[in-house]
């Protein structure tokens, strides 16, 4: 069970924003054309960690390169607008 619980932002994911996954933070390098509106009405999104500067598929968000953390029970996300991220902590 995934508990789904949205804050509506005043603007959709974009590239150079910061995906989080239980405190491990990717650079957000491509964001497909229905990324925001599956976030916001479904609580989904498919992320695909290879660093690719075009999304493949509409609902893909592309962050930089690595190994992503797989979710348990517990698991938080957030995605964070690149002004909003702290400039002292490091992308993975």
């Amino acid at each position: 069970v995934v508990l789904h619980r949205p804050s509506v932002a005043e603007s959709a994911p974009e590239p150079g924003d910061v995906f989080e996954l239980d405190g491990e933070r990717f650079t957000i390098t491509a964001v497909g054309s229905v990324v925001a509106e599956n976030l916001l009405r479904l609580g989904h999104v498919s992320v695909k960690a290879d660093g690719a500067v075009t999304a493949a598929l509409p609902g893909d968000l592309n962050v930089a390169k690595g190994r992503l953390p797989l979710p348990v029970p517990g698991s938080t996300m957030r995605i964070v607008a690149a002004e909003s991220a702290d400039p002292n902590e490091e992308s993975t």
